[in-house]
């Protein structure tokens, strides 16, 4: 048996062994479930991931999470892993409940936002909530931003002593002018920042 193909024209293919029904043994189906495993191990494998990288800062707090969903909903380790991260002290609210918790969530979001990281569509209120793809964002972020600007300003120290050393040792005629007197400055193609 043969049917028309989907576009304008009339090419054709076959539909022996294919079934057309919406069972649980439609391709459709099967081809559904499939996704939503690799969709449920690819979330498994990040959150491990992302729960080691988290903890390995928060060690130097004196602080460890075992479920990053869980651990970050009171938005105290979240303060604590920017704390770490940034080399700065934040305001904290102290009480347990529901209000004190989105109130830490909304300190580290707006600190993000004042560093110039941008936080789409991730409110305080789904974080304590346990929201598992927003919080694997959100931790995607800081640690894009975080790990980013930490590699580039290595970069830029290996640059800038390379040059010193380079203008140094008798080689600077070679050195265009503007590398002689101005700083060493990176310029990212792309970038968000």
């Amino acid at each position: 048996m043969y049917r028309p193909h989907h576009n304008n024209g009339y090419d054709w293919y076959p539909t022996e062994g294919v079934r057309d029904s919406n069972g649980p043994n439609s391709p459709m189906v099967q081809y559904e479930q499939a996704r939503m495993r690799d969709t449920d191990e690819r979330d498994a494998v990040q959150k491990k991931t992302f729960t080691k990288w988290v903890n390995k800062h928060l060690l130097k707090a004196g602080r460890r999470i075992l479920d990053l969903y869980e651990d970050l909903r009171d938005g105290h380790n979240l303060i604590s892993l920017l704390e770490v991260l940034a080399h700065d002290i934040l305001p904290r609210e102290r009480g347990h409940m529901r209000f004190h918790k989105i109130q830490n969530v909304q300190i580290a979001l707006d600190f993000l936002r004042v560093k110039g990281i941008k936080i789409v569509n991730i409110r305080s209120d789904e974080i304590v909530d346990g929201n598992p793809k927003l919080t694997l964002g959100l931790i995607w972020t800081i640690i894009l931003h975080f790990q980013y600007f930490k590699w580039i300003d290595r970069i830029r120290k290996v640059l800038s002593s390379f040059l010193a050393v380079y203008c140094s040792c008798g080689l600077s005629r070679r050195v265009p002018q503007f590398a002689q007197t101005q700083p060493l400055t990176l310029i990212i193609v792309g970038s968000s920042r």
